[in-house]
């Protein structure tokens, strides 16, 4: 593996940039970390490494973290990657390690020196160098599983409780049935960066298995079945051990629905029913930290105000108990309800308040007559017909919808 990449290694805001390649090993890049750092010990150090914005916070600890590092910044055309080190603060043998560092040159005589150690005052969250977010894996090799490590330094999202889904394992129940089951696992898959698909979807009984279960023979699936007596839906087997590539899945292509991300924004909806798709998908992006393309994130925002006000069909289904509710209520009024005689459809509907038709007669003998075009999904157009009282004043009349 020729690839080669940079090493932008951080411990406590100084940086130190290495180089490494297919030659490189782990105790190399170790012994120019301990070298650089001396109050670092070699039994205690934690890495964990960063590519862009799709695989985060991976354990990079032995030979083949680091080959899987080289594989993922071979196919998603990363040239830097980060790395956050983290220890307890223990001193090391400064002969040892200028011994360790001798050995790793003459091992590997391609590799250069280290390029240098500036203190930068780079945050421990890293930095955005040439995102490949937008970029789809389309490597054909097979890599284990990456190790989440803990990192409570790193930003939390509003998903991260997602990977608590299964903690209980077998045996959890889902008050919700087959529906909440369903829910729960493409947020846990998603919050993993993993795909998978289902043997059996059914009311009953449900079999999912990765997506790379053929190919790679990944051992990772789910069964779930309905529990005769309480109806709730109960995990039976579950092998969480993934042994294909994760984390490198393009999130704008993830498994959430529309109607799953619009109960997540559902209160920034309500607070601002005018927002647009753009606004969502920043939102999604900050705060649960993945994206979805913008047809999706007008489905959202759709979905979100009809789960609100309702739907369009509602609220035209709802005039002819507004209509009715005014002759009960306004007696005198004038309402006209019209409908298609065959296809039953809404076409106009008239109303004139009894309060309005009375103040008519101590108006102004004018009438202004206007009209609005309504943008919404049913169009249609919507006339008023207003004068003026005593006092200038205007006064609507009459109110007319057409469809």
């Amino acid at each position: 593996m020729d690839y080669s990449v940079i090493l932008n290694v951080i411990f406590k805001g100084e940086s130190k940039l290495i180089e490494v390649n297919g030659c490189s090993s782990f105790t190399q890049v170790q012994s120019q970390i301990l070298g650089t750092w001396l109050e670092l010990d070699i039994s205690t150090v934690n890495c964990r490494y960063s590519v862009g914005t799709t695989v985060r916070n991976c354990c990079l600890g032995s030979d083949v973290d680091l080959k899987n590092m080289l594989f993922i910044c071979q196919h998603t055309l990363e040239k830097i990657v980060i790395v956050d080190v983290d220890s307890s603060f223990t001193n090391v043998d400064k002969s040892s390690i200028d011994s360790n560092m001798r050995d790793s040159q003459k091992s590997c005589p391609n590799s250069r020196k280290r390029i240098g150690c500036t203190n930068v005052g780079v945050q421990k969250n890293g930095i955005d160098v040439g995102s490949s977010s937008n970029r789809e894996f389309t490597g054909k090799g097979v890599m284990p599983s990456y190790e989440m490590c803990p990192r409570d330094n790193r930003k939390s999202y509003l998903s991260d409780h997602w990977l608590e889904i299964m903690n209980d394992g077998v045996g959890k129940e889902f008050d919700g049935g087959a529906v909440e089951f369903r829910m729960e696992l493409i947020k846990y898959t998603t919050r993993l960066g993993y795909k998978f698909k289902y043997v059996r979807n059914d009311a009953r009984y449900i079999h999912a298995v990765c997506n790379n279960a053929e190919k790679t023979s990944c051992p990772w699936f789910i069964k779930a079945r309905r529990n005769k007596i309480n109806k709730k839906f109960v995990v039976s087997t579950l092998n969480v051990n993934h042994e294909c590539i994760g984390g490198l899945t393009v999130q704008k292509k993830t498994r959430l629905g529309a109607v799953i991300i619009a109960k997540l924004v559902l209160q920034s909806v309500r607070a601002d029913p005018t927002c647009s798709p753009k606004d969502i998908m920043h939102e999604l992006k900050e705060s649960y930290g993945f994206d979805i393309l913008y047809w999706k994130a007008w489905r959202v925002v759709e979905g979100a105000r009809n789960l609100i006000f309702g739907t369009y069909d509602e609220f035209y289904d709802n005039l002819r108990w507004y209509c009715n509710a005014i002759q009960r209520t306004n007696p005198g009024s004038s309402v006209d309800l019209v409908k298609n005689s065959e296809t039953h459809c809404f076409e106009r509907v008239f109303i004139a308040f009894k309060a309005c038709i009375d103040g008519f007669i101590k108006c102004r003998p004018m009438l202004f007559i206007d009209g609005t075009f309504m943008k919404g999904r049913a169009k249609g157009i919507l006339l008023s017909a207003t004068t003026k009282d005593g006092d200038n004043g205007m006064c609507c009349f009459i109110k007319r919808l057409l469809f």
